[in-house]
């Protein structure tokens, strides 16, 4: 059940905008694309009219052509959503319809956040990224070439990931550390930096290093190093019962019928999938995350990394790096949850993002869509 608080969850001082919702259409900002069943928010002037339409109906597109129940978008310049629609139905049984302040979970774009709190602490010299994590944590396996956090941060470490029944998880874990003995006596997939090997696990084994050199709890230390200082009030960390605003969770039948989600715990994935998000303020991180760090921690954190041969992964610390069609450095991810799928675009050195949220399991939204609609915003 979607549990609503009075007001808006992203309140800030900062800035002066005008929300426009579920209110007659004779208002400009509010598009209703799909009659009874739509919304669309505009934050700030200097978006044409033309293109605000044009992306609309791309978004409406994608929904129509794969039967998302619902979805929200946002663009963000700075530290302001300069642009945001949100479609369809945070709740598809009660018709409770997604609004601009509708939570999602976000899968492994969670490991941005991470990622984002490592080079933090690396840019004050809290942690090393090259020092072997068996410094913090001495159970970790032992080989002969040490795992590090920058292997963790590029997936480089040989950590394993998901084995078979263990993507859903419905069992409460009371840290990060309990988590961590679902794998960590596992062997290694690979020597450490010799082949690049996706692992949501890996990070896992980060955000408890993180931990240790802190001294704080993981939630604690992303809430202090990323989400606070950004004023980023819509990213929180999952609980099972679901928080206010959050949306209810879809996936599809082998014969194409929609239906409620299967139950899932996150507390076993914080660090690497736990995290849900407002479309807004997940937007707003990745166009204002490169801009808090120092320029060697920013160069850090966008330079792809190379196994040990020298064979580049076209990932930084988190990020994927790649160009657009511009030839414009774009960095992304995607994240897939039970019952959700997302994916955040920024352009690191234009300070902009766009952010892509839906409320269905592996709902086929990734770079090309998000790269679509920025351009479609002139970006």
């Amino acid at each position: 059940m979607i549990r609503h608080r009075v007001g808006d969850l992203r309140r800030r001082n900062h800035r002066t905008f005008v929300i426009a919702w579920l209110i007659t259409s004779s208002v400009g900002c509010v598009r209703d694309a799909v009659p009874g069943d739509g919304s669309a928010v505009e934050f700030g002037p200097g978006i044409p009219e033309e293109r605000i339409a044009a992306a609309t109906a791309y978004v409406d597109s994608i929904r129509a052509a794969h039967g998302i129940p619902g979805i929200s978008v946002a663009t963000a310049l700075g530290d302001r959503v300069v642009w945001q629609y949100a479609v369809g139905w945070s709740d598809s049984t009660r018709l409770e319809r997604v609004s601009p302040s509708s939570l999602f979970r976000i899968g492994s774009v969670s490991k941005l956040l991470t990622a984002a709190a490592a080079v933090r602490l690396t840019d004050r010299g809290a942690l090393d990224l090259d020092q072997p994590i068996s410094a913090f944590i001495p159970m970790v396996p032992q080989t002969n070439v040490p795992i590090t956090p920058r292997m963790l941060a590029g997936h480089l470490g040989g950590i394993r990931h998901y084995a078979d029944g263990e993507y859903v998880s419905q069992v409460a874990y009371p840290s990060v550390g309990a988590s961590l003995s679902k794998f960590l006596d596992d062997p290694l997939v690979a020597t450490p930096g010799t082949r690049y090997a996706y692992s949501s696990y890996g990070y896992n084994l980060l955000g408890f290093v993180l931990e240790h050199a802190t001294g704080k709890e993981f939630r604690t230390v992303v809430r202090e190093e990323v989400t606070s200082p950004l004023g980023l009030e819509g990213i929180m960390p999952s609980e099972a019962g679901g928080l206010p605003y959050e949306v209810e969770y879809y996936s599809r039948t082998d014969s194409g019928e929609l239906e409620e989600a299967p139950f899932v715990d996150l507390s076993d994935r914080w660090p690497s999938g736990g995290y849900i998000a407002s479309g807004g303020d997940l937007a707003r991180f990745g166009s204002m995350v490169f801009g808090a760090l120092s320029e060697s921690a920013r160069r850090t954190m966008l330079t792809p990394m190379e196994t040990v041969e020298g064979t580049p992964t076209n990932v930084g610390v988190g990020w994927r790096i790649g160009v657009d069609s511009r030839g414009r450095r774009i960095a992304h991810h995607g994240g897939t949850a039970m019952g959700s799928r997302a994916f955040l675009l920024a352009y690191p050195e234009l300070g902009a993002a766009v952010a892509v949220l839906a409320n269905l399991s592996f709902a086929p939204i990734g770079e090309a869509e998000a790269v679509r609609i920025s351009e479609l915003l002139g970006c």
